[in-house]
């Protein structure tokens, strides 16, 4: 009796043995084919998946989802023959199981033997990212080209946000620290490499990149702002044709109108390998002195033809349940000297804070600060904020029909801003602006088609008007009450807003806007006992300590 049940208990752990042992090698053998992909999204609110989900075909072509916190596997389709197309704008009746929608609209489908998931808001910048990381074992690496240079920070921060991946910044001060930075990053654990695209005019640049994707460490080039190198022409142009890799792509929401626009762009990707002049030719119809001037277009069929075999395309008309706000980030950096003049600013407060911790209003010693990052003319003659603004205004938002509001807190601010922003007819309502002439002025904005840009002082501007043929709202900073800036972006936020609101802030990389941005706003009741006078002094020590601490 005693050697049956030591046999019955062997039998029994042999088979617990063998059946966790399969899970271990399905698991791993499915997380190593081609076919994995990871996606950062729950699918259906029926079942509570983790952030790491993976995806598999097994042997039947059925496609599997397992999360992999708690190791539960479902079957998500086992439809013969079934490509797992989701939603879109041809296929808004999708019969697959796997066709999810979530808190957007998005979808499945298989292509080139990968199943792909596109979400139709879930943006560019998190829909490029979760593509690489699900062909991390295959790609190895995958470099990030931004054609804006202050991008790259909001590349660095998405990352965080949608992945568990790491990145390199090659931004040093000299293209001999750059190259020594793509080195170090072909050899270490990083996944993500983030270059601007100027410093790939640079032949020690070029060099460590073609041996990288020589030597098989970039599998893969997103190209940021593409648009930035569409002249073929141009350095930047030149730049990028020399770029290769097995995965290759380019991200912009800026509309380009002329075919010739398209060329450099094509011949990157690989579907395009005719002449500039060819391509122009058979695109283009050329008149004017010579025959050198494009005067109207031909066989446009043909070129969107072409475009459709690489190009996904998101109209923001076709796009259906809009969040009624996007909010974002947008990440600049000072000049060397701003840099310079903002650690003297700093290291003064620093060593006078005793007194300033003394006095009623231990904030304010930090408005020459925020005052510098925003581009105070009395303070400095740049402004890297207002040339981002200034570009996005140019490159995007008009073009597309769209007004924008800036808030600043400062009238000093907002008055520059009016005269730098001249060329879209702005208003500008401040403090100093009589109340009955501010309804005036937004009438204006409301109904006039060239006055494009309505700019105001958050006190001034912020509560009680109506702005709502705005679809962007900048802050240049924020008030230290979160509500009033709720208040702010409220202006365009209205009854009769047509789609959504972007919501912007402007901030400066390394300085207290960082602080303000990502801490204080989020402790908002220890910053209105300060701003109250309530505060402890031991409240005063922890926000001045935060805002000092970058």
């Amino acid at each position: 009796m005693k050697k049956k049940r030591i046999l019955i208990a062997s039998i029994i752990f042999i088979l617990i043995i063998c059946i966790v042992a399969a899970v271990f090698i399905v698991k791993n053998r499915n997380r190593s084919t081609s076919n994995t992909m990871y996606t950062y999204s729950n699918l259906n609110p029926e079942y509570n998946y983790s952030e790491d989900n993976v995806f598999y075909f097994d042997d039947s072509g059925i496609l599997h989802l397992i999360d992999t916190a708690s190791g539960k596997d479902m079957v998500y389709c086992d439809k013969p023959n079934c490509t797992h197309e989701g939603y879109s704008r041809t296929n808004q009746n999708p019969s697959c199981p796997a066709a999810f929608y979530g808190s957007s609209k998005a979808g499945a489908v298989i292509y080139n033997d990968h199943l792909y998931f596109i979400g139709d808001m879930s943006g560019k910048t998190k829909e490029s990212i979760d593509i690489c990381v699900a062909r991390k074992k295959e790609l190895i690496k995958t470099l990030i080209v931004c054609g804006v240079n202050s991008v790259k920070y909001n590349w660095e921060k998405e990352i965080q946000i949608h992945s568990n991946e790491s990145c390199v910044m090659v931004d040093g001060k000299t293209m001999d620290v750059r190259v020594q930075q793509l080195n170090d990053w072909y050899r270490g654990s990083a996944y993500f490499g983030v270059i601007n695209i100027e410093s790939l005019r640079n032949e020690k640049i070029q060099d460590a990149l073609y041996l990288g994707i020589k030597d098989g460490y970039i599998g893969a080039i997103i190209v940021d702002e593409i648009h930035k190198a569409k002249n073929g022409g141009s350095q930047q142009g030149k730049a990028l044709r020399f770029l290769k890799a097995p995965v290759k792509i380019g991200l912009s929401g800026t509309p380009m109108n002329k075919a010739e626009d398209l060329w450099n762009i094509l011949t990157w990707l690989g579907v395009e390998r005719r002449s500039f002049y060819s391509f122009k030719n058979a695109y283009c119809t050329m008149g004017g002195f010579g025959g050198y001037k494009v005067i109207g277009y031909k066989n446009l069929n043909d070129l969107n033809a072409e475009l459709n075999t690489v190009m996904l395309r998101r109209k923001k008309e076709e796009v259906l349940d809009l969040p009624p706000k996007l909010y974002s980030t947008e990440y600049v950096e000072l000049t060397t000297a701003q840099k310079k003049q903002y650690r003297d600013i700093k290291n003064g407060i620093v060593a006078d804070m005793e007194n300033i911790l003394a006095s009623v209003n231990p904030l304010n010693c930090t408005l020459r600060l925020r005052q510098l990052t925003s581009g105070n003319p009395n303070l400095t003659d740049d402004s890297p904020k207002l040339d981002r603004i200034k570009e996005m205004l140019e490159e995007e938002i008009i073009p597309n029909g769209h007004k924008a509001i800036i808030f600043s807190q400062w009238s000093t601010i907002a008055k520059d801003l009016g005269i730098e922003l001249s060329e879209y007819d702005p208003i500008v309502i401040t403090g100093e602006v009589p109340p009955e002439q501010r309804q005036r002025l937004v009438d204006n904005f409301q109904t006039n088609p060239h006055c494009k840009v309505a700019i105001g002082t958050i006190g001034a501007m912020g509560t009680g008007l109506t702005l709502n043929k705005a679809s962007y709202v900048f802050f240049m900073d924020k008030a230290w009450n979160s509500g009033d800036n709720a208040q702010a972006e409220d202006r365009a936020h209205r009854i009769g807003t047509v789609g959504a609101v972007n919501v912007i802030s402007m901030v400066a990389k390394g300085t207290i806007d960082e602080a303000v941005e990502d801490y204080l706003l989020e402790n908002k009741d220890l910053i209105d006992r300060v701003v109250d006078g309530k505060g402890s002094k031991q409240d005063i020590k922890t926000i001045l300590n935060k805002l000092l601490s970058i």
